[in-house]
């Protein structure tokens, strides 16, 4: 029977197929699946593991034997194989020999990537999966990635803002793995069920020396030359792009909208989510930093933000470090490309 990977945890739940075949291009997804089914078969006894990768040339008279009744001679067994390419006609005859009686003291796990239609449409693939549970692992799209990484984080008992999957997601870029293991990250560092963005910025940048609020408050308080020795540090240490984008770019609407009403300020900030002690630093580089200064550091930030999306040529580092700059106040070019006058959009 085939299925999809999300019905997969259901459909274990209920038996322990004799014969389980994950296929697909995502290897995070297909090492969760297997992994599970390797569980289940330790769970009931087969705690022998032979694995083999199958590639043109393999000896499949190495198998023939596990085909027979094992209970006199050892353990019980989980036979793993992993199809580097296709079996040849030798192992298509064992493996539909092996569907048609399986073996009671043996489990066969086929592990594969994405299988063509031409070969699960034949005859002896269909004949395999008659007594085979086949989960069809599929990519995530990045449409697809917010829905998963919430579904991730409430299965380890999180309730997530919409900003705080956004903020991974945009961590992450799309790689799964990472993900899963800043989600374990996660349930590591954060107490309680309720997770925000800022936790997440937390967590991603908790492995570095420096993390990225020591770089904004370092801009807050206008030390230029430390600011970029701490941005050039978290480059170094691998802290991903958007991740510093997203402190600089709140910092830099927080302290536009603290401009535009500054009698408003103790409502903004405690809005906002910044620290009480820290409310006077914002206050004060607020009422220091000039218009241009903002507008300068808005450019930059989209600049930023079309370089990680690829959406245009350019390094993000040379935007954010531009970023860094506008926002302590150092003197830029105040023009586009075309020579106009930014203006603030």
């Amino acid at each position: 029977m085939r299925i999809r990977a999300d019905q997969w945890p259901a459909t274990l739940e209920k038996s322990l197929p004799p014969v389980f075949i994950a296929s697909g291009d995502e290897p995070f997804l297909i090492q969760e699946v297997c992994d599970s089914y390797r569980k289940a078969c330790r769970a009931q006894g087969f705690t022998e593991r032979l694995s083999y990768s199958i590639s043109k040339g393999f000896d499949w008279r190495e198998l023939e034997s596990h085909t027979q009744s094992l209970s006199l001679f050892g353990e019980q067994k989980l036979i793993d194989l992993n199809w580097l390419s296709l079996p040849e006609d030798a192992g298509r005859k064992l493996l539909k020999n092996w569907a048609a009686t399986p073996p009671e003291d043996c489990c066969l796990m086929i592990r594969s990537e994405r299988l063509p239609a031409s070969t699960l449409n034949t005859k002896w693939f269909s004949a395999l999966e008659k007594s085979a549970i086949h989960v069809q692992v599929w990519p995530v799209s990045f449409k697809e990635l917010p829905a998963w990484v919430n579904r991730r984080l409430q299965s380890v008992g999180f309730r997530p803002t919409q900003s705080a999957v956004k903020a991974l997601c945009e961590n992450v870029e799309g790689n799964l793995l990472a993900a899963a293991q800043e989600i374990d990250k996660l349930r590591l560092l954060v107490e309680g069920e309720e997770l925000d963005e800022t936790q997440v910025i937390h967590s991603v940048s908790d492995s570095s020396h420096y993390s990225v609020f020591e770089l904004t408050g370092e801009i807050l308080a206008q030390k230029t030359g430390h600011a970029l020795k701490i941005l050039q540090a978290l480059r170094q240490e691998g802290v991903p792009p958007p991740v510093i984008l997203w402190a600089l770019n709140r910092d830099m609407r927080l302290l536009g909208k603290l401009k535009r009403s500054a009698s408003d300020s103790q409502t903004i900030l405690r809005s906002s989510g910044i620290p009480k002690p820290r409310w006077k630093d914002y206050q004060s580089k607020a009422s220091r930093l000039d218009w241009k200064h903002l507008i300068l550091a808005h450019h930059y930030c989209r600049g930023a933000d079309q370089a990680i999306k690829g959406s245009t040529q350019g390094n993000p580092w040379m935007f954010l470090n531009q970023v860094c700059l506008s926002l302590c106040g150092v003197e830029l070019s105040g023009k586009n490309q075309n020579g106009e006058p930014l203006e603030l959009s």
